[in-house]
């Protein structure tokens, strides 16, 4: 389950309506995020097609610059694991073992380097990344939580009548 933001919404809905603002910094929103949504258990509702959220491009490009970096950690930390693991299961000791973290080390700074202009918010930006996140609760309940307290509450008003009455009393 992913870690949610402290402002939490729960709708008997999987299709909420989303404020026509951006979800990071509250600004004008011109583009549209679409998140991947994660594997369905048996028992949960089908949705027919993703949902988007509005985001400004300013917003959009820093959170996808967090995500490519995101992969580019995960990506660093195996090539450095694997290294390590290969080189012990091989009878390889001293400094050869180092050569993977190393190297591993290496790519990540050169994302990073790579990525670090996109990664600047703007002042009014609540995180760098996804300002939206959602679980399924149960039946047909999600849980959405938000980076923003005014996007959350904006939200609320937007589906005031999808509101769950056994989490958000």
């Amino acid at each position: 389950m992913p870690k949610l933001f402290p402002h939490k919404i729960a709708v008997e809905t999987d299709r909420p309506d989303f404020p026509k603002i951006c979800a990071c910094c509250n600004e004008n929103a011109d583009t549209a995020y679409t998140p991947t949504p994660p594997p369905r258990a048996p028992g949960m509702p089908i949705s027919e097609e993703p949902f988007t959220i509005p985001y400004c491009s300013a917003c959009l490009s820093h959170l996808r610059a967090y995500e490519w970096l995101s992969t580019w950690k995960l990506i660093s930390l195996n090539i450095g694991v694997w290294w390590v693991a290969l080189g012990l299961v091989g009878n390889v000791y001293g400094v050869s073992l180092l050569i993977g973290p190393i190297f591993a080390i290496f790519i990540y700074g050169e994302a990073y380097r790579r990525l670090r202009d996109s990664l600047k918010r703007k002042p009014t930006c609540n995180t760098t990344e996804s300002a939206v996140r959602f679980v399924w609760y149960r039946k047909s309940t999600y849980v959405f939580s938000f980076a923003s307290p005014e996007y959350a509450g904006e939200f609320t008003k937007l589906n005031h009548k999808n509101l769950s009455e056994d989490i958000n009393t």
